[in-house]
């Protein structure tokens, strides 16, 4: 059994923090040093950290009905890679100043997908890049009706196009193995649900 890390934020020195670039995405360019395994302090090293809020995402489930639903959407990221454009993804969104993650959560399912869920799950939180990216992924599952509930969602002011999916828990199990799902919060969520789906209380 594991007895937890070595070191902590203590053991960590910022030296400067430089803004390097404010858009959609945030840069920083960071100066620090830490302690060693060995012993000691390591030498200054330089950063580049990309700064970003603190997101959610949802794995939608029908517990009556075994009914999961996906959505999906154009992805600038996945254009030049070996993977399509259009992603098969979970619920996601990015939390705002002095909502809590279960807000914020609601929020994205009924702008994405047009659904209320009736129960959050939390799953687990994770930072999904931490060697260039301060982003921390809240992930949950949510409990909604999924019968008869595929469509087109998203806000145009954010410009989304997002096709919903409702699929038997069997397909979304064939999709996840089959390699249809390219992000690590699906992933982690479609893994989580086939091994949880059954419990008497997953929450």
């Amino acid at each position: 059994m594991t007895t937890g890390h070595t070191y902590g934020d203590k053991d960590v020195r910022i030296i400067s923090k430089e803004r390097i670039y404010d858009g959609f995405l945030k840069f920083r360019k960071v100066k620090c040093c830490f302690k060693l395994f060995k012993g000691g302090w390591s030498s200054y090293v330089t950063r580049e950290l990309i700064e970003k809020e603190e997101a959610v995402g949802v794995i939608l489930y029908d517990e009556k009905n075994d009914l999961v639903g996906i959505i999906e959407q154009f992805r600038v990221g996945a254009i030049k890679s070996s993977f399509n454009a259009w992603q098969f993804e979970i619920v996601a969104g990015m939390v705002g100043r002095d909502e809590s993650l279960e807000e914020v959560a609601k929020r994205e399912v009924l702008e994405e997908t047009g659904i209320c869920v009736s129960e959050l799950c939390p799953i687990i939180s994770y930072l999904p890049s931490a060697g260039v990216s301060d982003e921390k992924m809240n992930l949950f599952c949510g409990y909604a009706d999924l019968i008869n509930k595929s469509g087109h969602f998203g806000l145009e002011s954010e410009n989304e196009d997002i096709k919903l999916h409702v699929w038997s828990f069997d397909e979304a199990m064939q999709g996840l193995y089959g390699g249809y799902f390219n992000s690590a919060a699906s992933i982690i969520a479609l893994q989580w649900l086939e091994k949880y789906r059954q419990e008497a209380a997953l929450c």
